[in-house]
């Protein structure tokens, strides 16, 4: 019995459509609504979670020694023009506040209804 591995040419084929429609995407086209709640932007940064999943810690820690290491004049805010904010802190912090809320009522709501 043969394995079917054509998964491979199927990723292989959209990960290629994906990097042609990467690199053509400019600032104005990634704020681009994609429906009534995404942009492109947000469908692109749903698409990477989930292929960044089990790899999402090592790239936080890996994007925080990048930042670590570039010069302060290359980053936001000492070069305005720097889309690189160096307190990745900020932004993981609000959303991580966000989701420890949604997750805390949820479990302490499980936990009601279990009593």
């Amino acid at each position: 019995m043969s394995e079917d591995r054509s998964y491979i040419d199927q990723n292989t084929r959209e990960r290629e459509r994906l990097r042609g429609l990467v690199e053509r995407l400019d600032e104005e086209a990634l704020r681009a609504p994609v429906n009534e709640h995404w942009t492109v932007a947000a469908v692109l940064g749903h698409i990477a979670f989930w292929d960044a999943r089990v790899l999402a810690l090592r790239i936080a820690e890996e994007t925080d020694a990048r930042v670590a290491n570039l010069p302060v004049e290359r980053l936001w805010p000492r070069d305005p023009s720097s889309p690189l904010n160096p307190l990745r802190a900020a932004h993981r912090g609000e959303h991580l506040d966000e989701i420890e809320a949604v997750t805390r009522s949820s479990s302490e709501s499980d936990r009601g209804s279990a009593g």
